[in-house]
């Protein structure tokens, strides 16, 4: 047909390239758009299959098998996977819509979205997860930059603490406000919690509390952020006292 498109492969007498090759080529035609509408009929030399003879059509066929095989005993499995996928595209597409609602028309949502997924893979968290925090974030009044660096920072004290969504949030801005660091620097906080967290026997959540009931005080006196995280744990170690009882004594 004139509107069919032929791509010739060599085929090797090595399988394993023939393969490589065939598969090359087609995730080349996939990344263009322009052509996914178009027939793409895939076609072997016949001077060049005689050299492999029927091993690259065996292998093929092992493939094939292999793959019904695998759909045959994982029919449950492939059903609640489907369902899984499902349910995550309507929980993001939700989380999409509440994003719009809270944040300014001028917003690029899909690049928001791709920070969601980075963060989410790179941190360990759910995509829904990081979604709500940027929603919880988008609130405040951030731009686009800002509420990706916040949420990342959350999702980074979720990590290392026990914190719920809502106090790291809460820490985070708490902290921010008190020693005036910005969005994108926001990170610097839960390294610093980190790294004391890593060294002495104190724990990230205590060190979130003492920020968050004692940050503002401190500041006023001329104190750190780095200052008051070293009394806190200073205190902490000699009193086996809480975080949030230690920033309140550090305030008052």
């Amino acid at each position: 047909m004139a509107n069919d498109t032929k791509i010739l492969i060599t085929a090797d007498i090595n399988i394993s390239p023939s393969i490589t090759a065939l598969n090359k080529a087609i995730k080349n035609i996939e990344k263009n758009p322009s052509l996914k509408k178009i027939k793409i009929t895939i076609e072997i030399d016949k001077q060049e299959s005689d050299k492999v003879g029927n091993s690259f059509g065996q292998a093929l066929k092992s493939v094939y098998k292999q793959t019904q095989t695998f759909i045959k005993n994982n029919k449950a499995l492939l059903k609640q996977g489907m369902q899984d996928i499902i349910k995550t595209i309507l929980e993001v597409d939700t989380q999409i819509t509440q994003l719009k609602r809270v944040m300014n028309e001028g917003t690029d949502f899909e690049s928001m979205l791709r920070g969601s997924i980075q963060t989410a893979n790179e941190l360990g968290h759910s995509i829904g997860a990081v979604n709500g925090l940027l929603i919880d974030i988008g609130r405040m009044g951030y731009d686009e930059k800002q509420t990706l660096a916040l949420a990342k920072t959350a999702a980074l004290f979720q990590n290392i603490s026990e914190l719920t969504p809502d106090q790291a949030i809460q820490t985070m801005t708490a902290a921010m406000s008190a020693f005036n660091i910005e969005a994108e620097d926001s990170i610097l906080i839960a390294d610093r919690l980190n790294a004391v967290d890593n060294k002495f026997t104190v724990t990230s959540q205590d060190l979130a509390s003492s920020l968050t009931q004692a940050g503002t005080a401190a500041n006023n006196y001329g104190i750190s952020m780095e200052k008051l995280i070293g009394d806190t744990t200073a205190i902490s170690i000699a009193t086996r006292e809480s975080g949030e009882v230690i920033g309140k004594l550090v305030a008052a």
